[in-house]
């Protein structure tokens, strides 16, 4: 098998049977590039740092919030009562598990195992003894559900979950991060990549249409497929920002139609980071910062945990409703 450099032809050497041509692999590769399903893999662990960060409130104020049983402390030395001494506040998880929730509205829930508490579970052989010892750190938080059963004692950093259209990695019990990945047009991505240099060189007509193009592309993807930004109203503020982002110079130092887009993508991505968009109104919250309450993440009956590969290519599912 040889090749034809002036036709971009690949044929067979012994027969001539003409194998495929440079045109078919590249429209082949834009095939893949617009697949809607991407592969992707990330690290899941325990934290075994720290015990508490720095935080901690004094003796009048611990006991000002133990009467509202507002929070979960801890004494900062074992004989040290903290009505006297004060205590930490900022109580570090180690990992965290998945609660079956008995109240009204049913369904799961994501809750915290401290890191202190979690090298004492870890210590426990006994699979009852363990979820038993589970169910009491978990009570004595003021926070955490009242009324709940043990399903998943063991949910590491990482983990990804998918809860009807929302795809997520739990980071912490209240926080997630976003784990569908953005898919634009091929020509949008090229201009991307290359800083947007063909662009500039075009009039400025079409630069201002290019970009607005893009904007309302990137739209259509995120109300299609990023529910996940529902939460702090993310969809619904990049489309009443679209009329502030086509007022904005299209390039520029300070804030621009390219520089927008650049925070947009890097808000909406994979593991998506937090971008301040305040030229188009989105006031203090950053983009990509899904933060719940103390009481944790809440989970729908039709949620499932998907364990992945190292390299992405084989899942296994599964189902919280089937536990």
């Amino acid at each position: 098998m040889e090749g034809d450099k002036s036709q971009g032809k690949v044929v067979d050497q012994q027969t001539g049977e003409l194998i495929t041509t440079r045109d078919e692999v590249a429209d082949y590769f834009d095939w893949v590039i617009n697949l809607k399903v991407m592969l992707i893999s990330n690290e899941t662990y325990e934290e075994t740092g720290k015990y508490f960060d720095a935080s901690h409130e004094s003796s009048s104020l611990y006991l000002k919030n133990q009467k509202k049983k507002s929070k979960l402390v801890v004494p900062l030395k074992n004989k040290l009562q903290p009505e006297y001494y004060g205590a930490y506040t900022g109580i570090t998880q180690g990992y965290m598990v998945i609660l079956k929730l008995l109240d009204k509205k049913g369904g799961f829930g994501v809750y915290r195992i401290p890191r202190y508490a979690a090298d004492i579970l870890n210590k426990c052989h006994d699979e009852v003894a363990y979820r038993n010892k589970i169910a009491e750190i978990i009570s004595s938080d003021p926070r955490a559900p009242k009324s709940f059963e043990v399903v998943v004692p063991r949910v590491l950093k990482g983990t990804f979950l998918v809860d009807g259209e929302e795809k997520f990695i739990l980071s912490s019990y209240r926080y997630k991060v976003n784990a569908t990945q953005l898919i634009l047009p091929v020509s949008d991505i090229k201009l991307i990549q290359d800083n947007f240099k063909a662009l500039k060189k075009l009039n400025v007509e079409m630069q201002t249409k290019k970009l607005i193009e893009i904007y309302d592309n990137i739209l259509r993807q995120v109300d299609k497929y990023f529910k996940l930004y529902d939460i702090n109203k993310f969809r619904a503020k990049l489309h009443d920002g679209r009329s502030k982002f086509v007022e904005l110079d299209d390039f520029g130092q300070d804030a621009s139609k390219e520089k927008v887009i650049i925070k947009i993508l890097r808000g909406l991505h994979f593991g998506s980071d937090l971008q301040n968009l305040k030229e188009i109104g989105f006031g203090t919250t950053p983009l990509g910062q899904f933060q719940v309450s103390e009481a944790g993440i809440r989970l729908s009956n039709t949620a499932f945990i998907i364990f992945k590969s190292p390299t992405g290519l084989f899942n296994r599912k599964l189902y919280l409703k089937n536990l």
